[in-house]
């Protein structure tokens, strides 16, 4: 079953969702198109890790899992993260509301299932589900 996750305020998905976060100047740039295929080749992975998924756009549209969010609260997003608005980022945040992981280039997913998967709270997860496997990317998945 897949959820539908609530989108808008960042603090409503604390203690529920882990939040990936990508910040881009323009919908074209180039690492934003290679953050967003990757993204979507493990969409799997992201919800058996309870991940949301925002895409802040400086120059376009900004979505939530999909959902389109209002500039406004795009702009609420990037501040609150201190994100410059022509600046690429990729951003963790953890159930517990704090920052995980902040990179400048786009990060394969790989690298950030190994970084959910190795926090307390995820592996309680993982043991609660009895053992269930986590989905993990080819090691192909993309550049490094």
């Amino acid at each position: 079953m897949q959820r539908i996750p609530p989108c808008g305020r960042i603090v409503d998905h604390r203690g529920k969702d882990r939040l990936l976060l990508i910040f881009s100047p323009e919908l074209r740039d180039a690492r934003l198109t290679e953050q967003t295929l990757d993204i979507q080749r493990n969409r799997a992975g992201l919800l058996e890790r309870d991940m949301v998924v925002y895409r802040v756009v400086m120059n376009g549209e900004s979505n939530c899992d999909g959902s389109v969010i209002d500039d406004r609260t795009a702009r609420e997003i990037r501040s609150q993260f201190g994100v410059p608005d022509q600046a690429f980022q990729v951003i963790l945040v953890g159930k517990d509301g704090t920052v995980k992981l902040r990179r400048l280039t786009p990060t394969p997913l790989r690298q950030v299932f190994s970084l959910v998967d190795s926090m307390p709270m995820r592996r309680r997860e993982m043991r609660e589900r009895k053992g269930e496997v986590p989905e993990q990317p080819p090691d192909d998945a993309g550049p490094q």
